[in-house]
């Protein structure tokens, strides 16, 4: 008589498979993501937008509707940061810009439209 043992798990060769087409999928995955993180031009674009949406935040928060233009520092870098508000009518339309301080290019724009709450 025959007795059969059933075995659950895993084999060597199916381990190995599985490894061999995971590292396929997450080495080029690692380097994308690397050089992303590492390309200086877009650590930049990332700092601008930051800037930019704490700005306009805090300007709708604290109603801050005038135009200003300063110097803010953001990874160890220089921005210029530029709020230029327009009233038209009941709206009120907040523009913020950042600007690389030498070149004087803008990085990342950003506006949009509130309600004027100030009479």
């Amino acid at each position: 008589m025959r007795v059969w043992i059933e075995e659950t798990g895993y084999t060597l060769i199916e381990t190995l498979v599985a490894f061999i087409l995971l590292f396929i999928v997450l080495v080029p995955f690692t380097r994308v993501m690397t050089f992303l993180l590492s390309n200086w031009n877009t650590r930049e674009k990332i700092y601008a937008i930051n800037l930019v949406e704490r700005e306009m935040e805090l300007t709708i928060l604290y109603q801050r509707f005038e135009d200003e233009e300063r110097l803010e520092k953001m990874g160890g870098r220089n921005y210029l940061l530029r709020r230029i508000i327009q009233n038209e009518g009941a709206l009120v339309k907040i523009q913020i810009e950042v600007i690389h301080p030498l070149s004087r290019t803008v990085i990342f724009n950003l506006f949009t439209m509130t309600r004027n709450v100030i009479p």
